[in-house]
């Protein structure tokens, strides 16, 4: 048995440490259960599951089919202060019919961790996603992603990883 797939099964029994690796596999996020931005949620939100999801290694949202997307995954083991969780996110040409905004986040148990504002119209661009824990983080607290985004644009999300202090 690997040492990340003890941690993910003892988790908090052990508070086991796991070598450094994939936390958030593009194929394990879900909707989230709550939305953690609920004052971001636009009206008219929709997130048709045909518009996002795994694709060729990354999680990729389709903003033409879902302008609003919050998904989550349980951290597989504990964080500890000073373990970090680092990321990548990228996007195309961003263009709407009219200015906007997009908004991206990763969130830790609900909270913002992480977040970028991009002007529409964009160039592509890509984003480094970095946090390092400033407290104990318990196994199975949902880790978020959120994603808002007027127009027809396609944003990609990368694994989250771990990196051990």
């Amino acid at each position: 048995m690997t040492t990340l797939r003890a941690c993910v099964l003892l988790g908090t029994l052990l508070a086991c440490t796991p070598p450094d690796g994939v936390v958030a596999p593009v194929e394990a996020w879900a909707p989230a259960a709550a939305d953690p931005l609920p004052t971001h949620r636009p009206p008219d939100a929709s997130c048709p599951e045909a518009a996002w999801g795994p694709e060729e290694g990354v999680l990729e949202v389709d903003t033409g089919g879902c302008h609003y997307l919050a998904v989550e995954v349980p951290l597989p083991f504990v964080l500890r202060p000073g373990d970090a969780l680092e990321g990548d996110l990228w996007h195309q040409l961003l263009d709407a019919p009219e200015r906007a905004e997009g908004h991206a986040a990763l969130l830790v148990d609900g909270e913002v961790v992480w977040e970028v504002t991009v002007a529409i119209p964009g160039l592509p661009e890509a984003y480094p996603i970095a946090w390092t824990a400033d407290r104990r983080v318990e196994a199975g607290t949902p880790l978020g992603f959120h994603l808002h985004n007027h127009g027809d644009n396609s944003w990609r999300l990368g694994e989250v990883g771990f990196v051990g202090r």
